[in-house]
């Protein structure tokens, strides 16, 4: 059995990563309404199925070309060392990764990162490198497809396949492959965004079987 994990959204909270920067950026070039941003409103709203530019020109009213220079700049400065340093994990990813483990199942991370030597430095500063037999990296901007993919030629090895995560990009290897998949809402998908396509989801690692 192989068990497939996304990382961000489900074993790493990469919350505090998105928000600062995003808040860095907004008091460098535009301070005079950097005062208006709220972190918990700016992830709940992506969360809820938005981007981050809608953010920016809907609910702080940005001009859209300005939006979208921000946005292409946070996109840009997202994986840089001084913001991968700002995850951390989740409580109950290490007693799950165990568990796993002690059940013999396989563990395979699936991710999207566009840093890959940053990853690996993440993985082993955050002590959960150890536990995965394979680490496979996607092009973010390619993910949904390429996971897909991946997936797909890990079942040549091994019919059993599980994925765990958080958003419709796991969704879609689930449907695409036929491979049982648990989705959280705990991540960069809300239980409201899920809900409004009728998924059903899980709070945390400890509800899923």
């Amino acid at each position: 059995m192989i068990c497939l994990l996304d990382l961000d959204g489900t074993l790493i909270d990469s919350t505090k990563r998105h928000w600062v920067l995003m808040q860095r950026l907004l008091q460098r070039y535009f301070p005079a309404i950097a005062g208006q941003f709220d972190p918990a409103v700016y992830m709940q709203y992506k969360a809820d199925g938005h981007s981050g530019k809608q953010y920016l020109t809907n609910i702080l009213h940005l001009e859209e070309t300005k939006a979208r220079e921000i946005q292409k700049e946070w996109q840009e400065k997202i994986e840089e060392k001084e913001y991968l340093e700002l995850d951390v994990l989740y409580e109950d990813t290490l007693p799950f990764l165990q568990e796993r483990k002690q059940k013999g199942e396989h563990i395979v991370y699936l991710t999207a990162r566009k840093n890959t030597q940053g990853l690996y430095r993440e993985l082993e500063q955050l002590k959960i490198a150890a536990y995965a037999e394979q680490v496979i990296v996607v092009n973010p901007s390619a993910a949904k497809a390429e996971k897909i993919a991946a997936t797909r030629a890990l079942l040549t090895s091994d019919p059993q396949v599980m994925l765990i995560g958080d958003t419709e990009n796991e969704q879609a290897v689930t449907e695409a492959t036929g491979i049982r998949g648990y989705l959280l809402h705990r991540g960069f998908r809300s239980r409201r965004y899920w809900e409004a396509k009728e998924q059903d989801t899980y709070g945390s690692l400890k509800e899923i079987p």
